[in-house]
Parts: C-alpha cells; sequence; structure tokens
C-alpha cells in the first residue's frame, strides 16, 4: 500500500511527498493567513472572517498593508474548539 504526506510549506503551499517521505512540517509559530488556512484546510477568506468575527486571535503587522500573523498554536485551540461527539 503506498501512503502519502502531505507538508505544509512556509510559502503557504503544500504538497504531497509520496511514500511517507520523511520531510517534516514547517516548525514557524507564527504563520501568514495562506499558510494558516491552508492548515485548517479552509480559503483565506474563511479564515479572514474568522479573525474578524473574533473566533481566531491574530498579530497585525506593522503598517496597514502589512500580512496578519496567526499563531498556530491558536488554530490548535480552535480545532479543539470546534470539535463536537456525536452521542
Amino acid at each position: 500500500m503506498k501512503v502519502e504526506r502531505t507538508t505544509l510549506h512556509t510559502d503557504g503551499a503544500a504538497s504531497s511527498l509520496p511514500g511517507g517521505s520523511p520531510k517534516t512540517q514547517s516548525t514557524a509559530r507564527l504563520i501568514k493567513i495562506r499558510q494558516a488556512a491552508a492548515y485548517l484546510g479552509m480559503s483565506a477568506w474563511k479564515l479572514r472572517r474568522l479573525v474578524q468575527d473574533g473566533k481566531i486571535p491574530y498579530i497585525p503587522g506593522d503598517g496597514p498593508t502589512a500580512p496578519w500573523l496567526i499563531d498556530i498554536r491558536d488554530l490548535d485551540a480552535y480545532i479543539e474548539s470546534e470539535k463536537i461527539r456525536l452521542s
């Protein structure tokens, strides 16, 4: 059976690694919106909306056009908070 792993690169692009290559995921704690959206499996627009609604915190950039930075730990916390169980 062939195994594929997906790796999130620091530029926000995901690539499949055939055969389960040992290449690991980026270790950056702060990532840009596109990367964060890829991590959550949603569009950047949906993630921006979650940030604007106060559901996910962000770190603003230095200027009006600077990218927002998202802490990957906050993304993990969001995932945990959105989980539901069927009873």
